[in-house]
């Protein structure tokens, strides 16, 4: 322009250039984003939380599907635009046939638009790659939690609504893992009718009244029989005595409190209603 060139022909240049910038910016920014997700976050954070980062710029869903459309669609229209706008300030001039303006219109209409195709396609692979792959995570993890399977966790490559989706759920299964675990040592304390009624918050700490049925068994003449019989035999036998009493009380119903030495201490009614 400062060299005298005509204001159309600079414009003409100026806008080719801002068109290819935004076209290879865009494809750069998703290429590089495809293989930092693939190759580094998994290496820098595999513990994931990307949210937790302080200063990093959060690119929402959104903000990349508006990029696409552009990319994909009104870059290329432009460009196309802008090439039949030369073709008509030629075809002013009159410099050159109009049959030698069409064909270079031609050719060159035809040269971008398979140029522009082949560019979308990269771009919607390299996008609809990272979308699938953070979905199937998450599926594939939730699936899992249904299963009753709290071990598997998401690979958050990304800070936007699907890394935070991720997170959400390591949360939740972290949680879920802590409570089974709380339920397997509380499980070994009492019966399992009275853990889940404790953990579900449906017994008051204060107490209730009801009206049970109290079992207490005792074996007949047990302290003569341990001082006839081996320690190891009469240990065996509570064993085997218990099993059966335990089992047999839980079949129809009651709940073993207490085993104090050969004693048996069972209720009905309690803390489930009968």
């Amino acid at each position: 322009w400062l060299d005298g060139v005509e204001r159309a022909v600079v414009l003409e240049i100026a806008l080719e250039s801002l068109f290819t910038g935004l076209v290879t910016a865009t494809l750069a920014f998703f290429a590089l984003e495809h293989v930092l997700q693939r190759h580094l976050v998994p290496v820098l954070f595999p513990q994931g939380r990307l949210s937790a980062v302080p200063g990093v710029w959060r690119i929402r869903i959104g903000t990349r599907l508006v990029a696409l459309i552009f990319a994909c669609s009104i870059v290329p229209l432009a460009a196309v635009q802008l090439t039949i706008h030369a073709s008509r300030l030629q075809l002013a001039l009159g410099d050159v046939p109009a049959v030698t303006v069409l064909e270079r219109l031609h050719a060159r209409v035809l040269a971008e638009t398979m140029l522009f195709i082949a560019f979308a396609v990269g771009l919607t692979i390299l996008v609809t790659a990272a979308f699938t792959r953070s979905l199937r995570d998450v599926t594939t993890v939730l699936r899992r939690v249904r299963g009753g399977v709290f071990t598997e966790k998401v690979r958050v490559t990304t800070n936007d609504e699907i890394g935070d989706t991720g997170e959400a759920i390591n949360e939740m299964t972290d949680g879920l893992r802590e409570r089974d675990r709380i339920r397997d040592v509380f499980g070994k304390y009492v019966s399992r009718e009275v853990r889940d009624e404790i953990l579900a918050g449906r017994i008051s700490s204060e107490g209730e009244r009801k009206d049970v049925t109290v079992l207490f068994a005792d074996l007949r003449d047990f302290t003569p029989l341990t001082e006839r019989n081996d320690p190891t035999l009469v240990v065996t036998l509570l064993n085997t005595y218990f099993t059966e009493m335990t089992e047999a009380i839980e079949r129809h119903g009651g709940f073993v409190l207490q085993l104090i030495g050969d004693e048996v201490y069972a209720v009905f009614g309690a803390p489930l209603p009968r």
